[in-house]
């Protein structure tokens, strides 16, 4: 819950995201980006991250998968307070990539 005190440290996360060329994205940074997330004024910025990476093949169900399966006990807060509601805008997203991460969270 730091992000949501520390908006130099929540810039320059996300910044170092948005910046990572696609195939260069770590699982931590889906972590990284569904802890931004909880804080509300976040959840905006970190939507369009992600559908962005969708969209330009950062983000893969492949790296989704990788970042997620195993680690229920881990998330299990970040599902609650923001993982859902980012699987909720990219299934509402009119981009297939951004649908197909949408689908492969709720799986």
């Amino acid at each position: 819950r730091g992000f949501a005190h520390r908006s130099d440290l929540t810039s320059a996360l996300l910044k170092a995201i948005k910046e990572t060329t696609p195939g260069n994205h770590l699982p931590a940074d889906i972590w990284l980006l569904a802890c931004v997330a909880t804080a509300n004024h976040h959840k905006a910025k970190v939507k369009s991250i992600v559908r962005s990476k969708a969209n330009n093949g950062g983000f893969t169900s492949q790296l989704l998968r990788q970042s997620l399966s195993g680690n229920g006990t881990a998330l299990t807060s970040l599902f609650s307070t923001s993982l859902c509601e980012m699987a909720d805008g990219l299934l509402r997203s009119s981009d297939n990539a951004a649908c197909e991460l949408g689908v492969t969270l709720y799986e």
